[in-house]
């Protein structure tokens, strides 16, 4: 039985998340204040208190996210639940680098902040929007951005075989949706504050990569898959390449749960708040082809091994 942890991203969130493990834990607490410390924000206030408005912009989000993430993984661990598969969704890839042992708790924070910073920026010079496709094929929606330039529209996760993101310009992304449900689809629009993965982010990602140049990265202790390639990587510069390179990359998720259960993982357990991986992967592979898990809160880590 190979087990992986896969760990959620933006769109997780949720006001209260995390403080029934916080409550719990003082490994958690200790998580939560040198995310405080290095992110110049108070971290407890953010996920327990919000308000959502806050809590959502994405300098605030990406670290109180990933604390949210890191702290399920720690009281797992606590308990002896380990897995030999990481992998992560977009901002997730972070908690799982730290997970499988190729980043320090510390840097996983200071390169969190940074990112988040960088994409924000970016963002509101080049203003954009994303929306999710479903019910449409990878092939169609394909087609149907063939029409569009890059800087107008492009796809930005490939989440299961029925949803696709793309990101771009707002009257486009309008005008995809009208298209998308002429064709039999839905076009759903995001709320989010930039359109993510993809070249209008171009700006952050020149010194994002300079960034991380002066972050020591291991070689992963796990085997550990690449929302860029949809598969696995041992060498720590090419694992540092991957993640500049994952800013304007589309997230092939849905290859890479694929390529997992190829390789032999045979029980997800998604390590945050929500299921929305769960959900996605449950789309993805064939019915009851594996053991999917959802954990969060100590009641269901504690189900967990009991299971």
């Amino acid at each position: 039985m190979a087990i992986a942890f896969v760990f959620p991203g933006q769109g997780s969130q949720y006001v209260g998340m995390g403080e029934d493990l916080w409550e719990k834990s003082a490994e958690v607490k200790d998580i939560f204040a040198l995310a405080s410390e290095i992110c110049g924000k108070d971290m407890v206030r953010l996920c327990f208190e919000g308000p959502m408005e806050e809590l959502t912009q994405t300098v605030n989000l990406q670290p109180a996210l990933t604390a949210v993430d890191i702290a399920v993984f720690s009281r797992l661990r606590e308990y002896k639940i380990l897995p030999q598969v990481v992998a992560g969704h977009s901002l997730g890839e972070y908690p799982a680098l730290y997970a499988a042992g190729v980043l320090s708790l510390e840097d996983t924070f200071k390169i969190v902040k940074k990112r988040a910073e960088l994409m924000q920026a970016a963002a509101e010079k080049n203003p954009g929007g994303m929306m999710a496709i479903v019910k449409l094929d990878i092939e169609k929606v394909k087609g149907i951005l063939a029409d569009y330039k890059p800087g107008e529209a492009e796809m930005a996760n490939y989440n299961s075989p029925a949803q696709i993101v793309i990101s771009g310009r707002p009257e486009v992304l309008k005008e995809i949706g009208q298209r998308a449900k002429e064709a039999g689809g839905r076009g759903i629009p995001l709320k989010v504050s930039g359109a993510w993965h993809s070249s209008f982010i171009k700006e952050a990602q020149e010194e994002f990569r300079e960034f991380l140049e002066e972050i020591e990265f291991r070689p992963p202790q796990l085997d550990m898959f690449f929302n860029v390639t949809a598969k696995p990587e041992t060498d720590p510069k090419k694992i540092k390449e991957l993640m500049w390179q994952q800013l304007c990359a589309p997230v092939l998720w849905c290859e890479e749960v694929k390529n997992m259960h190829v390789a032999g993982v045979n029980v997800f357990v998604e390590t945050g708040p929500k299921q929305v991986l769960k959900g996605l992967i449950e789309k993805t592979l064939p019915a009851n082809s594996c053991k999917l898990f959802a954990v969060e809160r100590e009641s269901e880590i504690k189900g967990l091994r009991e299971m």
